[in-house]
């Protein structure tokens, strides 16, 4: 990936949480940029923690933005895990890693396996 630059991802990320009105994410976006772009370290007050690259593409594949667009399946809500056979039990079987205004990042307890679930629009 050395032909890879971040600058469009971040751009990208940054238009999807205006869309979906995420403003204190685009905000800590926009400071993790700042950081980025600087080439140093960035720490901060704020009460989250300071952003970091590998947390920019996790967001870029759950909003599924081009390269990443395919990272993780979508599946409709309630479906089972793609990867284990067994009926999950809603309850105990999986839980919710990320939830964001355009859906869900599913992760099955059993095998760790990650799918989306999409809000309704």
């Amino acid at each position: 990936m050395s032909d890879f630059s971040l600058d469009p991802l971040i751009r990208a990320i940054a238009a999807e949480f205006q869309r979906h009105g995420m403003d204190s994410h685009l905000k800590l976006l926009r400071d993790y940029y700042r950081g980025y772009r600087a080439h140093k370290r960035w720490l901060s007050g704020l009460p989250r923690p300071p952003w970091h690259t590998e947390l920019v593409i996790e967001w870029a594949r759950i909003m599924r933005l081009p390269p990443f667009e395919n990272a993780y399946p979508v599946l409709e809500h309630g479906a089972k895990c793609p990867t284990c056979t067994e009926k999950r039990d809603p309850l105990t079987d999986v839980g919710i890693r990320v939830a964001w205004a355009g859906g869900w990042v599913i992760q099955c307890r059993r095998c760790g396996e990650a799918w989306l679930e999409l809000a309704r629009k």
